[in-house]
């Protein structure tokens, strides 16, 4: 980047970009999951031939506890890896045989967060306040 008012857009950006993405993750998805993981627990997608309940817990542990660190900027590229795992499984495995239509919305989750593995989370988080921007 040429200047600090660029530095500062990329910062802003990378915030944005972590703080959006997994705030929705967080709310749409994560929450909804641990709140009702009674109710899903037994009748949960199992791809990975784990056990139903093993499966909806390695997927609240990516959409709850993962995407929090990653919203916080906290460890973000070692808690990225689950959720481009979880990603991954769901566009290629789970709905792997779907049109495109159907698995644009983990796909678009994956490119975001294969994103922030690549540029890091940013000066403005809890990484970066520690030197590991």
């Amino acid at each position: 980047m040429a200047g600090k008012s660029g530095d500062t857009g990329a910062a802003l950006g990378l915030l944005a970009l972590r703080v959006g993405t997994s705030a929705m993750l967080i709310l749409g998805h994560g929450w909804p999951k641990l709140a009702g993981f009674s109710a899903r627990s037994h009748r949960f997608a199992d791809p990975l031939h784990v056990g139903t309940q093993w499966s909806l817990v390695l997927t609240i542990f990516a959409e709850f506890v993962c995407a929090a660190c990653v919203l916080l900027g906290l460890a973000t590229r070692f808690t990225v890896i689950p959720l481009l795992i979880l990603f991954g499984v769901i566009t290629f495995v789970v709905q792997g045989g779907e049109p495109f239509g159907e698995r644009e919305l983990g796909a678009l989750y994956g490119v975001a967060y294969l994103a922030i593995a690549l540029l890091g989370p940013g000066r403005y988080s809890i990484d970066g306040a520690r030197g590991h921007a």
